[in-house]
């Protein structure tokens, strides 16, 4: 009777060397055949690169604020007329014909030049911290050169040096975020970066249009027509004064003035 309740062996019939086939019961996995840990792998891979494509977005966008603040300080871009073109070569001091450099200006030039070095230091992760001082040191000269060469200010040597500060403490700052949090700081500061650039982007577009800009705007103009009276009132007194000791004919100048 026992034998009825026995289950047959499917490989009892079995041909020598054939593979045997499995069972009506056996469940076959369709993800056995697929290595494990690839997608999550190119899930990885394909977030990286979309973190860099916003990255690198970031720092375009920073790039083009910051030669619009550093060379046109938000107005339209334009080419002096020459009055502002100044070499300051003594940093932080007075030269004898411009003044010590403002607390505020040096701490200003600082902030803005942050950014830089952190981009600079996400983007390029393989790079030595003394590569990304260089790249922010020449890109500060250039910058200087550029407001020399436009007439639109002053090229002043405590603006390297403050600038490139920035840089190489924003590059210090990936690099430690970096030890303490791994490639998850990373990840923090980028997201960071490109918040930080839209909002200011945002602010510097509202700044741009709006009413106390065109004042100070107005302020400036109003500021360099004096000057330019003055000085032409100060030539027209010394012309005169020149014909009246040379016994010439007498001129009758008109000084302009301003404020009364």
């Amino acid at each position: 009777m026992s034998a009825l309740f026995t289950r047959p062996d499917p490989h009892e019939n079995a041909v020598p060397g054939s593979r045997p086939r499995p069972s009506e019961s056996a469940t076959i996995d369709p993800t056995a055949r697929r290595p494990a840990g690839r997608p999550a792998r190119r899930t990885a891979t394909t977030t990286d690169e979309a973190r860099r494509l916003l990255l690198a977005m970031s720092f375009a966008v920073y790039l083009a604020l910051l030669i619009w603040v550093v060379l046109w300080k938000l107005e339209p871009p334009h080419l002096g007329d020459g009055s502002m073109r100044r070499i300051k070569l003594v940093p932080f001091v007075s030269d004898g014909v411009s003044g010590p450099s403002a607390p505020l200006e040096v701490l200003a030039n600082l902030a803005i030049f942050l950014p830089f070095g952190i981009h600079l230091a996400l983007l390029a992760p393989t790079w030595p911290l003394r590569r990304a001082v260089a790249v922010t040191a020449a890109t500060s000269l250039l910058l200087e050169t550029a407001q020399y060469v436009l007439a639109v200010g002053s090229s002043d040597a405590t603006d390297v040096i403050v600038n490139t500060a920035g840089g190489a403490l924003g590059a210090a700052l990936v690099v430690a975020v970096r030890r303490a949090a791994g490639a998850r700081g990373g990840a923090l500061l980028a997201r960071v970066c490109a918040i930080a650039t839209g909002a200011a982007l945002v602010a510097a577009g509202l700044f741009a249009v709006s009413p106390m800009h065109y004042a100070q705007q107005d302020a400036g103009e109003l500021g360099a027509r004096c000057a330019a009276a003055v000085a032409s009132g100060a030539y027209a007194g010394q012309q005169a004064a020149t014909a009246a000791a040379s016994g010439g004919e007498e001129e009758h100048v008109g000084r302009a003035g301003c404020g009364g």
